[in-house]
Formats: structure tokens, C-alpha cells, sequence
């Protein structure tokens, strides 16, 4: 490991600032790589097999022989085992995925004692997450207020299925704005470019909304939104000591696709 510390002195220049570095080895009695058990970004389809798995070598380095017992999940999702490399000294972790995971993040962690004073027990984390099947990004639109311009936005469509699908019926709810689909690689990648013209307005509940013939997405809705700022509220006459009241700004909207169908 390496940190740096920065000190500032009335040196003349170029002597006025001097950096120290400091380096070193973490020592850790009971050492485990990789920091943490990541099964990464999984489709859908990957995620219903059985039998994914991976690996983490756990290693004591004081001269007390480990044992490790008492292993358990915080998730039911995943389960462990352990397998002896060397007696005492070196273990292998075997994490496999034995539930179906939900879309998006899956997590948790692995538990175990490892029979060393310096480092009893050990807690991995675990981690997978399950893409749709019809990936949507960004998950919503917001476009400025007051727009002297042109606006355009985009949002792109990813397949994460084996069979290509197409999309249909893409709307926009509201007239002003304007909606196009691009076909970037076929049946698996498409652009959607909203275009918002100078003046245009955005009301509370527009949206995009478009068809697929993925059998377990159906229907797709995003959100567009607009950001706002409030309107600083009127002052009430005081001293003329009084403080001026503070403008409050709204919020970002933020929001998911409404992706319908069933999984």
C-alpha cells in the first residue's frame, strides 16, 4: 500500500512544498483473493442455470494451524463450501448461486471462523446482478427548463436475450416533443432520440412508451421530466437586521423504466 501526505512550509520556493510517501505491506493473519465473490452482470437466462460458481483462496499466515468451520450464507441465493489446498495453512472457498436471483442486484455475504486468535472470523461479500431482458438506459429523460433551443436526448434499448426482438407502436405522450428509432445492430441494439423544441413544455406524467415482442416484455414506459427551479416565496417586512428568506430548489425527478411483463 501507498499514501501520501502533503506538507506546506514558509520555505522559499521550490523547497515551499515537500510530499512524503510512505509504503508498506498489509500484513493480515488470515488473507482471502479475490476481496470479494462477484458473479458480475448476468442475463436472465444465465442466472436460472445451475450451478454457477466461484472460487476464493482463503490463506492464514501465522504459524497456529486454521480450521475453518461454522460457514454459512446471510443470503439464501447462495451457498458455500470449503476445501483444504494445504492442512492449517491454505483454503479454497467454493460460493455457488442456488436460488433463482431477482432482477438487478443480488447480495450478501459468507460467514466462517477460522480457528486464528488474530482473525476469527471472516465475512466475504457476495455479489451478482441479473440484467433484463430489455435493458433501458438512461432509465428516465430530464430535459432543461426554459429552453431557448433545440434539446435532444437518447436512450438506448440493449437485448440481453439469444433472440433478436423488434420494437413497435413508440410513442411520445406528449405532441410537442418528438420521438425517432434507430436500429443500431439489428434485433439487438436500438437508439430512441427524443427531440424537444425551443419552448416546448413538459408535463407531470409525460412519457415514452413503446411495444416489444420479447415474450417477457411486452411494454416498456420512461418517464420524461423537467427540471425546475421553485420561485423564491414573497419576503414579509422586517427589521433591518432580518435575514432574506432562502430560495429552495426542487429536486432532480428521478424514476425507472416501467418495464411490464412477466419473469
Amino acid at each position: 500500500m501507498s499514501k501520501t501526505v502533503t506538507v506546506y512550509t514558509n520555505a522559499p520556493a521550490p523547497q515551499a512544498t515537500v510530499t512524503l510517501t510512505m509504503q508498506g505491506e498489509l500484513w493480515e493473519a488470515v488473507a482471502f483473493e479475490p476481496r470479494a465473490v462477484n458473479f458480475g452482470r448476468l442475463t436472465a437466462e444465465a442466472a436460472r442455470a445451475e450451478g454457477l460458481t466461484q472460487k476464493v483462496t482463503i490463506t492464514s499466515n501465522v504459524e497456529a494451524r486454521a480450521e475453518l468451520a461454522e460457514v454459512r450464507s446471510t443470503s439464501p441465493l447462495f451457498q458455500a463450501e470449503t476445501k483444504t489446498l494445504e492442512p492449517g495453512k491454505k483454503f479454497e472457498l467454493v460460493v455457488t448461486i442456488v436460488a433463482a436471483l431477482k432482477s438487478g442486484n443480488n447480495n450478501g455475504a459468507i460467514e466462517l471462523a477460522t480457528g486464528v486468535a488474530e482473525a476469527p472470523k471472516l465475512s466475504i461479500p457476495v455479489l451478482a446482478f441479473v440484467v433484463p431482458d430489455v435493458e433501458v438506459s438512461p432509465s428516465s429523460i430530464m430535459l432543461p427548463a426554459n429552453r431557448s433551443a433545440v434539446t435532444t436526448r437518447q436512450l438506448s434499448v440493449r437485448n440481453n436475450t439469444k433472440v433478436p426482438f423488434k420494437i413497435s407502436d413508440l410513442t411520445v405522450s406528449n405532441p410537442a416533443l418528438k420521438v425517432t428509432l434507430q436500429e443500431t445492430q439489428p434485433g439487438m441494439v436500438y437508439s430512441i432520440t427524443l427531440e424537444a423544441p425551443a419552448g416546448s413544455h413538459v408535463s407531470a406524467g409525460d412519457r415514452i412508451t413503446f411495444g416489444t415482442d420479447c415474450p417477457t416484455v411486452p411494454s416498456v414506459v420512461v418517464p420524461v421530466s423537467e427540471m425546475r427551479v421553485a420561485a423564491a416565496p414573497l419576503g414579509q417586512p422586517g427589521p433591518a437586521t432580518s435575514r432574506p428568506a432562502a430560495m429552495p430548489v426542487s429536486q432532480p425527478a428521478t424514476g425507472q423504466p416501467d418495464v411490464k411483463g412477466e419473469r
